[in-house]
């Protein structure tokens, strides 16, 4: 779990669920599941695990 204070006194709560799968972090439990690749030159890129046709 994450915690961010966005101000002095109010706190966000931030959960999220995911599975490491050799260099990928797999988030399939969220609206839009994605995964995020760990490149080699220590970079990485954000896919969606299912591409909707037309969407950005």
């Amino acid at each position: 779990m994450l915690l961010a204070s966005l101000a002095h006194d109010f706190w966000l709560s931030i959960e999220a669920e995911t599975t490491i799968e050799g260099n990928r972090l797999m988030y399939r439990n969220s609206a839009l599941p994605v995964q995020i690749m760990m490149l080699p030159d220590g970079a990485s890129v954000n896919v969606p695990l299912k591409p909707d046709l037309g969407k950005p």
